[in-house]
């Protein structure tokens, strides 16, 4: 059996079995394991393998080139539907996000990417015709194939997935907060820009873009620290260990 341990917990009496593989996305877990008696051998830090397809499409990735229009990602998340915002903040953030790209259309061609695919689309799509905003709006598409030719993404201060995509591909990024809605993880560690103003969100772009927030020191200890080796290989040293392990305890 394998067993996955990305969260600890106080008492560890439920997976002290011998029998067992565990596998840790980071190494930081394994004195604490070693203190409560888990057995060295049965412990694999192998990454987590959802990242792996990020890493292997990073090299066809776009690259800023200064003489285009900036390509905007905008992915707003599920802030109303999560109970972290009001409807009414939630609504404000994305109208007024998208009137200050389409007003600036001359320097901004953007994408809206609604997530995750079970919220209801037709929400975004009513507050885009009220207010007439002529701009498509995408949820079912892949967001990593969005993320792919984008320059910059913009989103909300949320402990979204999302954004950790945006920061292995090393994208710069925007969480807006008009409304000073509480803050997330990757804005406490430096890790992306905060626009509190809708009257600064242009000039924060060009900011995020020459001071790309992804491709700092803070970025690159969080890698280390959070993804072991973002190498693409976690999928196969999940596999290997899981082989080895198995001829180990003769179980075929």
């Amino acid at each position: 059996k394998i067993v996955y341990l990305t969260i600890i917990y106080k008492t560890y009496d439920f997976f002290k079995i011998h029998n067992n593989l565990f596998r840790l996305e980071t190494e930081s877990s394994i004195p604490i394991l070693l203190k409560n008696r888990f057995p060295a051998s049965n412990l694999v830090v192998t990454g987590n393998p959802i990242y792996d397809d990020i890493f292997q499409r990073m090299n066809n990735f776009k690259q800023i080139k200064n003489n285009q229009k900036l390509q905007i990602l905008f992915a707003p998340s599920q802030v109303f539907e999560d109970g972290i915002w009001n409807k009414q903040d939630s609504d404000t953030s994305f109208v007024e996000i998208l009137k200050i790209l389409i007003n600036n259309k001359d320097k901004f061609s953007t994408i809206v990417k609604i997530h995750p695919t079970s919220v209801n689309i037709s929400d975004y799509q009513k507050l885009i015709k009220d207010n007439e905003l002529n701009i498509q709006i995408f949820q079912k598409e892949s967001f990593l194939d969005l993320l792919e030719v984008c320059d910059i993404v913009i989103g909300y201060p949320a402990n979204s997935a999302i954004l950790h995509s945006i920061l292995l591909a090393k994208k710069p990024v925007i969480l807006c907060n008009f409304f000073n809605n509480g803050t997330c993880e990757f804005l406490q560690k430096k890790l992306a820009f905060e626009c509190k103003s809708p009257q600064k969100l242009v000039e924060t772009i060009f900011n995020a873009i020459n001071n790309n927030p992804s491709t700092s020191k803070n970025a690159t200890d969080f890698t280390a620290e959070y993804y072991y080796k973002f190498d693409g290989l976690a999928s196969e040293r999940l596999a290997s260990a899981l082989i080895s392990f198995l001829n180990k305890s003769k179980i075929t």
